[in-house]
C-alpha cells in the first residue's frame, strides 16, 4: 500500500521562508515592538518629560522677571532638548508601528506582485530591515547629535534614519512596479490567502481593520483641524507668561 504525503492546509499559500511569511511575521513584530516601546515611553519618560518642561518654563519666566538673559537662554535650551527628546521617541514609536502595518499590507498584495519568489523575498527582507533601522535611527538622533559627523547639520543617526527611509521608499516603488505588472498581465505569481469563513476570524479581521482605519482617520482629522490651533494656543500662553514676567506682574 502506498503512503501519500499529507498536505497541510495553507502551506501552498504560506510557504516557509517566503516573502509573505517574512512580511507577516516581520510586520507583527514591528507593530508589537512599536506599541510596547510607546507604552514604556509613556509610563517612564513622557510624564516626567512634561514635568521637566513645565519647570523649565517657570525658570525662564523667573529669569526674565529678574532680567537674567543668560538664565533665560539656558532655560529655553533645556526646553528645546526636552522637546527633541520627546519628539524623537514619539516618532520612533509611530514609524515602527506604521512600518509594521505597511508590511502586513504588502503581505496581502504579494500574490499580485509579478516577481520571482527569490526577488520578492529579498524585497520583503529589505522592507523589514528598513522598518527596523528607521526608528532606531530616529531614536538615536537626540543622543548622537553631530558627534563625529562629517556633515555640519546632519548626524550619523539622521543619516541612518534617512537611509532606512529611502530603502523603504525604494522597496515600495518596486512593489508598486510588480503590482503594475499584474494589472497588465492579469496573472498572479502565487495563490491567494485562503478565505476564512469562521465568525471569530471575520469579526477579528473586520474589527481590526476598522480600528486601524478609524485611528488613521482621527490622526488625519487632528492634524488638519486641531493641531495648528493647539500650537497657536501654546504660543499665546508662552507669550503671555513672558510678557507678565518682563513687566513685573505675577
Amino acid at each position: 500500500m502506498s503512503i501519500q504525503a499529507l498536505s497541510i492546509p495553507g502551506t501552498e499559500t504560506f510557504a516557509p521562508m517566503s516573502a509573505r511569511r517574512v512580511l507577516i511575521f516581520g510586520g507583527i513584530a514591528l507593530v508589537a515592538a512599536g506599541m510596547l516601546f510607546g507604552d514604556i515611553f509613556a509610563v517612564f519618560v513622557l510624564h516626567q518629560n512634561g514635568g521637566q518642561t513645565g519647570q523649565a518654563l517657570l525658570d525662564a519666566c523667573e529669569a526674565a522677571s529678574t532680567g537674567n538673559s543668560i538664565a533665560v537662554k539656558e532655560a529655553f535650551q533645556r526646553i528645546g532638548g526636552l522637546l527633541e527628546d520627546r519628539g524623537t521617541k514619539i516618532d520612533a514609536h509611530v514609524h515602527m508601528t506604521d512600518a509594521g502595518y505597511l508590511a502586513l499590507l504588502l503581505a496581502l498584495l504579494q500574490p499580485y506582485v509579478v516577481f520571482p519568489a527569490r526577488r520578492k523575498k529579498l524585497l520583503a527582507e529589505l522592507f523589514v530591515l528598513g522598518g527596523l533601522l528607521l526608528p532606531i535611527g530616529i531614536f538615536l538622533i537626540h543622543y548622537v547629535g553631530l558627534a563625529h559627523s562629517p556633515f555640519t547639520a546632519i548626524g550619523w543617526a539622521s543619516v541612518l534614519a534617512d537611509s532606512a527611509g529611502a530603502l523603504l521608499i525604494v522597496v515600495l516603488i518596486l512593489e508598486a512596479y510588480g503590482l503594475w505588472g499584474f494589472l497588465r498581465e492579469n496573472e498572479r505569481s502565487e495563490p491567494e490567502l485562503p478565505v476564512e469563513r469562521t465568525w471569530e476570524r471575520r469579526v477579528l479581521m473586520s474589527g481590526g481593520t476598522f480600528l486601524i482605519l478609524l485611528g488613521f482617520l482621527y490622526g488625519a482629522w487632528y492634524a488638519g483641524v486641531d493641531l495648528y490651533q493647539h500650537e497657536a494656543r501654546e504660543g499665546q500662553i508662552l507669550g503671555k507668561m513672558l510678557d507678565a514676567a518682563t513687566s513685573g506682574r505675577d
